[in-house]
């Protein structure tokens, strides 16, 4: 009997023991903690413990009616041990400014104004792991902020932004890492303001209003992210941003520059949006080797853009292919297949662009709403590929003997028999080939006043000449058929 009562004690004793090492019950704070300058935490008493006031551990939850944390220290790294920083809907709930070297990792944050806010002067901060949600504002990193770090967290639910850059008229936030964060369900992903040479990569940006914002902000690396069920990415009065390798499926919009040059958007899949890619008094861009598809709209579209390069695109299935629409002007239309669209191409009001070295294969080929706008169709020895040409090669050098008439403004005097896929085929016949060398050496030496000049064997810089560059071009291909 003294065996089962003693038995009985310990289990009683042992499940005390473990209901109070599981029971973590919030700490009301009524005030701001801090991380003093000299390493000390005020108060005393919050769940905050360092044994070499470098490293600064929550031991519970924390609930604030005021601000969470606000560190004075420089390199120093604070570990919220998977705890969670709560407020009430105001204040920030953690905050330094003028510190460098300064690490957030393992937080949950919420119910905040902002979650976190990097201020001025502040240089190679980590925030790393973090689940910051609930907040007006996830991450906010201020002026003159540089060499900082947002990898792997956790951004959910916030109300305006996920993560903000908020410089103020002058670019000061620059070198900044924005990397493999999952953002969603703010109003906008992410948002840089004045802020150049920073990088976005690996991020998975869902149902926020818009994806990825760049305002007033140039020289920026937006790549290899998947953007989903958002407004994708939009570049406003920002210069000199490259754009690559980024999934932007089903949003408004897949890519939309305004008032946004030289820039390049290369390497992207676009499709399932309304519309693809739109540029908006924007030039000198390259938009190039871009899978653009299925998308309701357009595809590519310019609107009173000029000197942009439209090269070696994919251009599929959606209702316009590409469209140039007011006072659009100068653009390369180049190497693009443009397939399967309700309309190929169509203009309205723009002149003076060069298309050229295209494959169409469209529900309908081409519309020039406006006739007395000309543009140009071929570069004097080849054009474009019409699906619907039905005129004979009979010299064999794949060029059709007859032009393709789009309107009487608009004449493909060079129509390609076949679909132009890379210059090594010179003969266009969709294989590259001994036919292509001996074209080449045939016309070895030739310049454009010579009498065997052949502009088809000029494939490789620098042109004007036929010589050994040429003959590398082709060969380095040899063997190689279409598609």
């Amino acid at each position: 009997m003294k065996n089962i009562v003693s038995a009985f004690l310990v289990t009683v004793i042992l499940v005390g023991t473990l209901v109070m090492a599981f029971d973590v019950r919030p700490v009301r704070a009524s005030g701001t903690i801090y991380i003093r300058t000299d390493g000390s935490i005020d108060p005393a008493d919050a769940p905050i413990s360092t044994f070499d006031n470098v490293t600064y551990v929550l031991t519970g939850n924390i609930t604030s009616d005021a601000g969470g944390i606000v560190v004075q220290r420089s390199n120093i790294i604070v570990d919220g041990n998977g705890y969670t920083l709560q407020g009430t809907g105001s204040g920030i709930g953690i905050y330094w400014s003028v510190r460098k070297n300064v690490t957030i990792r393992n937080t949950n944050i919420k119910d905040f104004f902002e979650g976190i806010r990097k201020d001025y002067q502040s240089a190679d901060a980590r925030i790393v792991g973090n689940n910051v949600t609930n907040n007006k504002c996830g991450v906010a990193l201020s002026s003159f902020t540089y060499y900082s770090s947002i990898s792997g967290n956790n951004i959910e639910a916030n109300v305006w932004y996920g993560i903000w850059l908020d410089c103020v008229s002058v670019p000061t936030a620059s070198g900044n890492n924005i990397t493999n964060n999952d953002i969603t369900n703010s109003d906008f992903g992410i948002w840089l303001d004045w802020s150049s040479s920073n990088s976005i990569s690996g991020n998975n940006i869902t149902d926020n209003q818009d994806g990825i914002i760049l305002a007033y902000s140039d020289h920026n690396s937006i790549s290899g992210n998947h953007i989903t069920n958002n407004y994708g990415i939009g570049l406003y009065c920002s210069n000199y941003n490259s754009i690559n390798g980024n999934n932007i499926t089903n949003d408004y919009y897949g890519i939309d520059l305004d008032y946004s040059n030289y820039s390049i958007v290369s390497g992207n899949s676009i499709t399932n949006n309304s519309d693809g890619l739109e540029l908006n008094c924007s030039s000198s861009n390259i938009i190039s080797g871009n899978n653009i598809t299925n998308n309701s709209n357009y595809g590519v579209a310019l609107f009173s853009s000029s000197d942009n390069s439209v090269s070696e695109n994919d251009i599929e299935s959606n209702s316009f292919g590409v469209f140039l629409y007011y006072s659009s002007t100068y653009n390369a239309i180049s190497g693009n297949t443009i397939a399967d669209n309700s309309y190929g191409i169509e203009f309205c009001q723009s002149s003076d662009n060069t298309i050229c070295h295209n494959s169409f294969d469209n529900v309908r080929q081409t519309n020039v709403i406006i006739d007395q706008y000309p543009n140009i169709w071929d570069n004097g020895c080849e054009g474009n590929y019409w699906s619907d040409y039905t005129g004979t090669d009979s010299d064999g050098d794949g060029v059709g003997d007859m032009p393709y008439v789009i309107d009487r403004y608009n004449v493909d005097n060079c129509p390609l028999i076949n679909r132009y896929w890379i210059p090594a085929d010179v003969n266009n016949d969709l294989i590259v080939n001994i036919l292509d060398v001996v074209k080449i050496t045939g016309a070895y030496g030739a310049t454009p006043l010579s009498p065997h000049w052949n502009p088809h064997a000029d494939i490789a810089k620098p042109f004007g000449k036929i010589d050994i560059f040429d003959i590398v071009l082709c060969t380095s291909h040899y063997g190689q058929e279409w598609p």
